[in-house]
């Protein structure tokens, strides 16, 4: 028996020329070589049948070349802290001349990075924040941790992102920041957010956490808003364990954010002491000593993925139940952080998510679900039942807020949500393949799994 699994297709395909040239084989012989071998390559392997695949996706993350040199560089220089060492400047320097910014400055988290893009201005008790639902919950957590109210906007269907059609509605004499989400690599329709923040001279504070490299039309993200913040968590497509970048231009702003990451200490020396608002978010010297290697890496990496997934978007279209996260109109690049879609069960007969997710598991394909409704989570009443928060806000205004902070379409998007991971993405075309056709194979057997 071969090593290498074959996919049913390629199978089927190449057995049959196989037995084309083969003429002394009689039917019966050949059904009881191969009957039982097609048998278990047709059945779910859930079921007992042959897995589309056993061959592992390639994992997560990848070493850079040069990396471990890095680390251990940083190691033997003693400068551990970013005060005084350098592989953190460097990086921050690099960064911004391929964002094409000014400027860009770390934190030790993108969370805290925008913690900081608020402070540098000045959001606080009483204000609004309006922000994508469909995102993980830093962007909540941020908001609510200075006091200010995080205002949902709902998802757009097609693109999984805000609605950018919802926003003027929102708007009101409290919104002191829009906070809109790249979700899963891909750009929101940011010339529009930028647009209506313009139009009522309101800051952007861009949440591209899983946007590395993601561009619209032809800008790169983080180039875009008022101050953008990029994650560099482990599984982030520049991953360097925990950390975060903030991009921009406006020297006052970034002046701010440089000082609040360092205790409240002026970046230029011109104020003494601890002259800004601050706290101690600084990266450590071997995160920037990571992130100068993994930069090397990136750009094919972010290509590798897009590639791939405009591949697996073309053979998914065999089968109506399954809806990828379409781009807005004027995106010409994605990052692909993960591969969300949209499982539609009626073409599945009726095959409920969680059993389809579980058959096409089986096959040796990673696939996972979704769950991010920050709008929904109880965290948000532990912070109105505050002492904080009671002293802020009137029993009435939180209590309209309660009201007004469903999202159902969101919510229809996550009961419908399944993902791909995107280090999956930068396997072959084959793999692609495989996860097309473990999906094919669920869907013919839909009826046996119910």
């Amino acid at each position: 028996m071969k090593k290498k699994s074959l996919s049913r297709r390629t199978f089927i395909k190449k057995s049959t020329a196989g037995l084309a040239g083969a003429a002394f084989f009689t039917k019966a012989t050949t059904t009881a070589l191969y009957g039982n071998i097609i048998k278990r390559a047709d059945t779910p392997a859930i079921l007992g049948g042959t897995p589309v695949r056993t061959k592992p996706f390639p994992s997560w993350p990848i070493v850079a070349e040069g990396a471990e040199e890095n680390i251990l560089a940083a190691l033997r220089a003693k400068k551990w802290c970013k005060l005084g060492g350098s592989y953190v400047d460097e990086y921050e320097k690099t960064f911004a001349e391929i964002i094409g910014v000014k400027y860009c400055k770390t934190a030790n988290s993108a969370t805290n990075g925008l913690y900081t893009s608020l402070h540098a201005f000045g959001i606080g008790p009483g204000d609004e924040v309006i922000t994508s639902v469909y995102s993980f919950i830093a962007p909540t957590n941020v908001i609510l941790d200075i006091f200010a109210l995080p205002v949902f906007i709902d998802s757009d269907p097609e693109t999984f992102q805000l609605d950018t059609n919802l926003i003027e509605d929102a708007i009101t004499e409290d919104t002191k920041a829009i906070m809109p989400v790249d979700i899963a690599g891909a750009p929101c329709n940011i010339e529009k957010v930028m647009s209506i923040a313009k139009k009522y001279n309101i800051p952007v504070v861009d949440d591209a956490a899983q946007a590395h490299l993601a561009e619209f039309k032809g800008k790169k993200i983080g180039a875009w808003a008022d101050l953008t913040v990029f994650s560099h968590q482990v599984s982030k497509p520049l991953g360097c364990g925990e950390g975060g970048s903030i991009t921009g231009n406006d020297d006052e702003l970034i002046r701010k954010c440089a000082a609040f990451v360092n205790n409240g200490r002026d970046p230029l020396g011109k104020k003494r002491g601890w002259a800004y608002p601050g706290a101690n978010n600084r990266m450590p010297e071997f995160e920037g000593a990571l992130l100068l290697k993994q930069l090397n890496s990136l750009d094919e990496q972010v290509t590798l993925r897009e590639q791939n997934a405009d591949y697996l978007v073309e053979l998914l279209k065999e089968f109506p139940g399954i809806k990828p996260q379409k781009t807005h109109k004027g995106t010409t690049r994605r990052s692909y952080y993960y591969f969300p879609m949209q499982y539609d069960e009626k073409y599945f007969q009726n095959l409920p998510k969680s059993k389809f997710i579980g058959a096409v598991r089986a096959e040796g394909v990673r696939i996972g679900s979704d769950s991010w409704r920050p709008n929904e989570e109880p965290m948000i009443e532990e912070h109105f039942n505050s002492r904080g928060f009671q002293r802020v806000y009137s029993k009435e205004r939180l209590d309209k807020y309660r009201k007004n902070k469903a999202c159902p379409v969101n919510d229809k998007l996550i009961e419908n949500m399944i993902r791909i991971s995107g280090s999956a993405l930068l396997g072959t075309k084959k793999d692609m393949e495989d996860i097309a056709d473990a999906v094919g194979k669920i869907a013919k057997n839909a009826e046996k799994l119910l």
